[in-house]
């Protein structure tokens, strides 16, 4: 991004995140997080993943490269308007192909934490993860279960190809994990009833 450009704030709950002069720049309610991202983001670096490099950390806040790619939310939107098979197929394989990478670095046990679609890009080509705050435990199936339920409830939730996304992801990580599809599903729909659940006590 060229000087003189507006600063771009990206949508985040917990965080103040934005765009300026050419690197993104996360500010963390405490040193503490910020420390963690960084750590994880330099490991997960090491270790061949797309995720945003790491330039520097001050205090609790952390200084990453841009990656120029679009949050799967976003993406099935544009997708629910004009389908594109190739880049559908393409981001639903991604996903589970980062996963099992990400599982492979950061040991068995430990979870990919705050699983919702806004944690991953995609830049047409292949998928990147990005916000990693804290260090969750869980299996890959959990994960799986719910990156499946966020993905059908998007408003509006369970369309076609929402559901074609999420049976191309299902299958292709009963394939990789070796995953029985049956659990795979009953995970999804208890995530699914969980975030309907949450929902519900907004309105």
């Amino acid at each position: 991004m060229k000087s003189g450009c507006p600063t771009i704030y990206f949508n985040s709950k917990r965080n103040k995140v934005r765009l300026h002069g050419g690197r993104v720049e996360k500010i963390h309610t405490n040193a503490q997080s910020a420390a963690f991202e960084a750590e994880r983001l330099a490991q997960l670096h090491s270790a061949g993943l797309a995720v945003p490099r790491l330039l520097k950390v001050s205090g609790n806040i952390i200084f990453m490269e841009y990656i120029d790619a679009k949050p799967l939310p976003d993406l099935i939107d544009e997708w629910e308007r004009n389908p594109d098979i190739v880049s559908q197929e393409k981001a639903a394989k991604g996903l589970i192909d980062w996963l099992h990478a990400y599982y492979m670095a950061v040991g068995a046990g430990t979870s990919r934490g705050d699983i919702n679609g806004r944690n991953f890009l995609f830049d047409g080509e292949k998928i990147w993860g990005v916000d990693f705050e804290e260090e969750t435990h869980g299996t890959p199936m959990e994960d799986i279960g719910q990156l499946l339920a966020f993905i059908l409830t998007y408003h509006p939730d369970h369309t076609s190809l929402k559901v074609s996304l999420s049976n191309i992801i299902a299958r292709h990580a009963a394939e990789i994990f070796h995953l029985n599809p049956q659990e795979i599903q009953y995970h999804q729909n208890q995530a699914v009833e969980l975030i309907r659940a949450r929902r519900n006590k907004k309105i």
